[in-house]
């Protein structure tokens, strides 16, 4: 099979200072379950609106400024098990998924 070209996302290199990637700067936003746009692990996301406290993932057809880089989410499963992924589309389903 011929490379692919397609996009990865952002991928975190290292800070200024020279300190490890330690995942302090992360923040919690929730994913909509009626939101059928996957969001894989690097993507940019944006609030759904200004007023919002979802995320979508980002697009150059807005002005909204991006809320962050997405690293994964958290979800309770059909079986009520809670899951974590790093990517959105996992069971969409089954409710809301904090990020």
């Amino acid at each position: 099979m011929a490379n692919v070209q397609a996009t990865f996302g952002f991928k975190h290199i290292g800070y200024l200072g020279g300190s490890a990637y330690d995942m302090q700067m992360t923040g919690n936003y929730q994913i909509q379950s009626t939101n059928t746009t996957k969001i894989g692990f690097g993507d940019p996301v944006q609030k759904a609106n200004a007023t919002s406290k979802y995320i979508v993932q980002a697009s150059n057809a807005t002005t909204q400024e991006i809320t962050g880089i997405f690293v994964g989410c958290e979800f309770t499963d059909s079986t009520g098990q809670p899951n974590r992924s790093c990517k959105s589309e996992v069971e969409a389903a089954a409710g809301e998924a904090a990020s």
